[in-house]
């Protein structure tokens, strides 16, 4: 009896997939067999500052609950109302310490990318001051292909806006995201580089 070979798992992207307008990453380090790309220091600012604003608006409803539920019951209206409004406020609390500390994870969030031909892998990395650093690995003998590829990217008022991907197809059907903006002339370089690095030739780049 012969026994057929277990196929491969299609490796997905589970850490650094974001799409933008504007570029994420920067080579910080370009030296033969290796690329180094850092995300730019302040791309998580304005998405984490917004989640933090909401977590404090909760949490600011919530101190304020509490302190009409008391005033309340100073004034006679009974242990009832302040228990439901002390619930009301817990729950306003909660959710809104998870928002302001999810926020604050969101700020100091680094995304790097690491290609070593020594080791034939591209490591994704993302680190936080909140949380743990999260990694993932795939080697470059699994990605056939970096692409430049049109997309549509949705606003927060549901508009969807053109932009340019940088993309790595791995095992031949997952696409993995590098980076991506309005236009591809700032993509290119990253993804000349990352090209010629893996020894593949660039698609969609012109």
């Amino acid at each position: 009896m012969t026994t057929q070979p277990t196929p491969r798992r299609v490796q997905r992207q589970l850490v650094g997939r974001r799409l933008g307008r504007e570029p994420y990453y920067t080579i910080i380090s370009q030296e033969e067999g290796r690329l180094v790309l850092q995300s730019n220091p302040d791309a998580n600012t304005p998405m984490g500052n917004k989640v933090l604003r909401r977590g404090i608006i909760f949490l600011v409803l919530a101190v304020f609950l509490v302190v009409v539920g008391f005033m309340g019951t100073a004034q006679g209206a009974g242990i009832g109302p302040l228990l439901v409004t002390v619930a009301i406020a817990g729950l306003l609390g909660g959710l809104g310490l998870t928002r302001a500390v999810g926020g604050y994870a969101i700020r100091t969030t680094q995304n790097r990318i690491e290609a070593d031909a020594d080791t034939g892998t591209l490591r994704f990395s993302q680190q936080s001051k909140v949380g743990k650093v999260r990694e993932q690995t795939v080697e470059f003998a699994r990605i056939s292909a970096v692409r430049l590829s049109q997309r549509r990217l949705l606003s927060d008022a549901a508009r969807a806006t053109q932009i340019v991907a940088l993309e790595l197809l791995v095992d031949g059907e997952s696409v993995w995201v590098v980076d991506s903006a309005e236009q591809a002339g700032p993509l290119l370089p990253t993804a000349q580089a990352l090209a010629e690095l893996l020894g593949r030739e660039l698609q969609g780049g012109g």
